[in-house]
């Protein structure tokens, strides 16, 4: 009995991981879109939904306590902080970038690209960590 338990446990979070890197992998998937040639107004909603969509993967990822409740093992707790805070500091830097003029929002836009990018990375090592 208690093997099909842990079966049922490792199926459980293989499921569970496919659909989490399955989320990462569409909002990777638009920030191929996401760029500064299609103008600063449609370049900042591009960066505002991505950040939305990361954000809305790490809520997920934070919502496991009842996982654990049922034996899954993972410590990602660590990674979940650095991650809020990388994307908070995102946030902060959209908002540079609808307030700035000239060419400065395309070169803040790179930076926040290139963070997003980061993130991104950064919630999928933390996925692939639930066991």
């Amino acid at each position: 009995m208690e093997k099909i338990e842990k079966t049922d446990r490792i199926t459980q979070g293989m499921a569970y991981r496919q659909h989490l890197l399955d989320k990462l992998s569409v909002t990777a998937g638009e920030a191929e879109t996401c760029r500064p040639d299609h103008g600063k107004e449609n370049y900042t909603q591009s960066l505002e939904k991505r950040l939305s969509d990361l954000g809305s993967i790490l809520k997920d990822i934070a919502e496991t306590g009842n996982l654990r409740e049922r034996g899954f093992e993972f410590e990602i707790d660590e990674d979940m902080k650095v991650l809020r805070d990388r994307l908070h500091a995102v946030k902060k830097g959209v908002e540079q970038l609808k307030t700035s003029g000239g060419d400065a929002w395309q070169e803040l836009g790179k930076g926040v690209s290139g963070a997003l990018d980061e993130i991104t990375a950064g919630i999928k090592a933390a996925v692939k960590k639930i066991k």
